[in-house]
């Protein structure tokens, strides 16, 4: 299992030529929907940072050094940046202009996860690009504007081309490296050069091709000189603008990462995050591992053993500096392609057989539970009732047919209605939909926590913390009015410093709505217990275990010493 649908040789020709495209283009429209939407997947760096710091470079008129918070944000390099910049100007400030880079590196890591496969084996590679648009790492990430997706998509190209160097020795392949790694510099720092690195010396060890490093010296010499060129004049020129303050900032980034501090938590974190951004294919990630360790060391294939070294390189370094599970992102295709390799292989049909229904079997839950979910609640009938079927139809097939497209394809479908058409409905992140016309022309800000979530995206500019120093400071003959919200936990605060600070507050209006808590499963309002779940349960509503926000227009009596 599962063998290849009988085709004539023309159509077979036909679908090898176009499975790129296929790929690209099917995972660009499962990633699209919702991401223009506030209740869609977000995160707190993204609504903290990712949007609103081209927001703020925007409003200075600045390209060359990113600004958050009216101070120069020197922490990571400026290619997303510049990105979700140029299509602010381009199709102005929203959702869609922040997030449209997100869905195409989705697209992207789908299909570097296809030309793998074919540059591996005599596949189409459709297979391995379906597995990774049917996995919860793309599906989630290619939602939010985030670094770590198109960090991913560059240095998995760069790996890439790395391969096709080794193999073909042409000029036009380590150019193409030296870009994909340069861009990944300018995506993310050195993060981006550790996974490239990894594939790189694996790639070296597996095919044996060390020789190749003194044979083609003077191509290797101008690798370094174009990643050189694309990635050191950014911070050279910070390190000219900005001086010590620059160095400073880089060296608390340093020390934030933690490197080589043995911590219990980072080999959870690495594993998981490589092993958990894959699901529902981890058991097939697994399984193809095991059996290519079971093998005779002279019976491994060469691919595999570069695949598996690949994930081994990839994941160590993070056992010795502090990680997210998101920076996992980039190892992504190539369990795609180990997963696809298995798949389509002759070996273990039985064990293959249940690993791959008991994968889809998971993934099923998930739709089924979230489709209960939504329709318990009434959150919506279509998206619900379209899931289940997807699900069925998938799980038919998997139990019926030994055939694999069919039910890779149900899979990144299911995903695609869970978190595009039913999450939103969940309403989290939800704002008002008068708020904008209630704030007018006063500048808007928050109080104690961002929240609202994405308020910037709703008023279209950088929604900055309240300073009541500088909001007194900056007061002129004209009364000085700002509109503030405040989450209902931080209320009795904010009133606290108005009446120290003598400042005037008005509430204007307030609205229900839900936000995430580091966890996604953690949306109800912090006060909420199981009664409060079980009341919403019975009710089949879940208005009761939103999060209050209050919004106040503040002001300050100019003639006031």
């Amino acid at each position: 299992m599962p063998p290849e649908h009988s085709a004539t040789p023309n159509s077979e020709a036909t679908l090898y030529r176009w499975s790129p495209w296929l790929v690209f283009i099917f995972a660009l429209l499962l990633n699209f929907p919702s991401i223009w939407n506030e209740t869609s997947v977000t995160c707190s760096d993204e609504y903290q940072l990712s949007i609103r710091t081209p927001m703020e470079m925007d409003a200075r008129g600045e390209w060359l050094t990113p600004w958050l918070n009216d101070q120069p944000r020197l922490r990571k390099p400026p290619l997303i940046y510049w990105a979700i910049l140029s299509t602010y100007k381009t199709f102005g400030i929203n959702l869609v202009s922040a997030r449209i880079w997100a869905a195409l590196a989705g697209g992207g890591i789908c299909l570097c996860a296809c030309l793998l496969a074919r540059q591996l084996s005599r596949s189409n590679g459709l297979l391995a690009g379906l597995l990774a648009m049917g996995c919860v790492g793309v599906a989630i990430e290619a939602r939010q504007a985030m670094l770590d997706l198109p960090l991913a998509v560059f240095s998995a190209f760069a790996v890439l081309f790395w391969l096709r160097w080794i193999k073909r020795e042409k000029l036009f392949d380590i150019v193409a490296c030296a870009l994909w790694v340069g861009l990944s510099f300018l995506m993310k720092g050195p993060v981006g050069l550790f996974f490239f690195f990894a594939g790189a010396l694996a790639a070296l060890w597996a095919f044996d091709a060390w020789k190749i490093l003194i044979r083609r010296a003077w191509q290797l010499l101008l690798w370094v000189v174009i990643v050189a060129t694309i990635s050191l004049p950014w911070p050279l020129m910070m390190k000219n603008l900005w001086g010590d303050k620059f160095a400073q900032i880089l060296g608390e980034e340093l020390t934030e990462r933690k490197f080589g501090t043995w911590n219990a938590m980072s080999p959870l974190s690495a594993l998981g995050g490589a092993l958990g951004l894959i699901f529902p294919w981890t058991p097939l990630v697994l399984g193809a591992i095991i059996i290519h360790f079971k093998k005779a060391r002279a019976h491994r294939s060469q691919n595999n053993s570069w695949l598996v070294a690949w994930l081994v390189f990839s994941i160590l370094p993070f056992f010795f500096m502090k990680a997210f599970e998101r920076y996992m992102l980039a190892v992504i295709p190539l369990q795609a392609v180990l997963a696809a390799g298995w798949l389509q292989s002759s070996e273990s049909t039985k064990c293959k057989t249940c690993t791959w229904r008991l994968s889809l079997i998971l993934l099923s839950l998930v739709g089924v539970v979230v489709s209960a979910f939504a329709l318990w609640f009434k959150l919506g009938m279509v998206g619900p009732v379209l899931c289940l079927a997807v699900v069925a139809w998938g799980l038919w097939h998997a139990f019926r047919s030994s055939a694999v497209w069919t039910p890779a394809a149900s899979a990144a479908l299911v995903l695609m209605l869970s978190l595009g058409v039913i999450y939103p409905t969940l309403g989290i992140s939800s704002i008002a939909p008068d708020v904008k016309e209630k704030v007018c022309t006063a500048t808007a800000r928050v109080f104690g926590m961002y929240q609202p979530s994405l308020l910037s995206a709703r008023l279209g500019y950088s929604v900055q913390m309240f300073n009541s120093e500088t909001f007194i400071a900056t007061r002129t003959n004209a009364p000085v009015t700002e509109v503030v919200f405040v989450e209902e936990t931080v209320v009795a605060a904010f009133e606290q410093m108005a009446r120290k600070n003598g400042l005037k507050i008005e509430e204007i209006d307030r609205f229900k709505t839900f936000y995430s808590r580091r966890a996604w499963l953690r949306f109800a309002r912090e006060s909420a217990r199981w009664p409060d779940w079980r009341q919403a349960l019975c009710e089949r509503s879940l208005e009761s275990l939103k999060t209050e926000i209050r919004y106040y227009r503040v002001s300050v009596n100019p003639a006031q010493p």
